[in-house]
């Protein structure tokens, strides 16, 4: 079996931390290494900064450069960004407005991503429907565990995943108000995603939530089958 080497461009921190903590130990077991890292947004004095889109320039750059630095029949990239606060110049964005189903949406914004990038086989683009906190949508009961104190809250939040059709954390929609982090935060003001969030999501389990979210999951099984694909 041929040892496929992935790399995944990440939105930020927490992002990143998944990849590195959930994600690669799991393909690491299909014979995938996985090294992530963040978007390069500036050089501020000689410091880069890394972490949050606001230009899909500063996306494609960073894919484009990578891209150049690997080679090899056995080279994978994909990407963990959120469609929420997704750049206004991002691929297929205003195509999409007309289509209602985010699954539908977010599949076009993918296609145009990919054919943006035109890296073929090499290149799995992922878009993170709505964002990174859906996924601590799936049991939102786990946010006990780090804000002991808001009980009544999490409880609100677990209300608002049932309001959702078929309980579905992915459907939890991108209004800059009702986004699933700005939920969280109305409730749970001290709500830090670098500062635990992925201790939780460890907890629920990726298989939890694979089968809570179909976009990831569907995601997930494509970087499993890399091996099968390989050229």
């Amino acid at each position: 079996m041929t040892q496929i080497r992935l790399n995944v461009l990440c939105e930020g921190n927490a992002e990143q931390e998944f990849v590195e903590k959930i994600l690669s130990p799991h393909l690491l077991e299909k014979n995938i290494i996985t090294s992530a890292q963040r978007v390069y947004t500036k050089k501020d004095r000689n410091k880069i900064t890394r972490g949050g889109v606001t230009k899909y320039k500063k996306i494609k750059d960073d894919l484009k450069f990578w891209f150049a630095t690997e080679s090899g029949n056995n080279i994978r990239f994909t990407t963990f960004i959120d469609y929420y606060g997704i750049p206004e110049d991002f691929p297929g964005l205003h195509e999409e407005v007309r289509i209602t189903s985010p699954y539908d949406r977010i599949k076009i914004m993918e296609l145009r991503f990919a054919e943006d990038i035109s890296h073929d086989y090499r290149f799995i683009p992922y878009i993170q429907l709505h964002e990174f906190e859906a996924l601590l949508f799936v049991e939102p009961k786990r946010l006990n565990h780090l804000y002991f104190n808001r009980e009544s809250e999490v409880d609100m939040l677990e209300q608002m995943l049932n309001a959702t059709m078929d309980q579905n954390p992915e459907l939890i929609n991108n209004n800059k108000e009702t986004a699933p982090s700005k939920r969280i935060l109305s409730l749970i003001p001290e709500y830090d995603k670098c500062a635990g969030a992925n201790m939780l999501l460890s907890e629920v389990g990726l298989s939890n939530l694979r089968r809570s979210c179909k976009h990831f999951h569907e995601w997930i099984d494509k970087l499993e089958n890399l091996n099968n694909d390989s050229v």
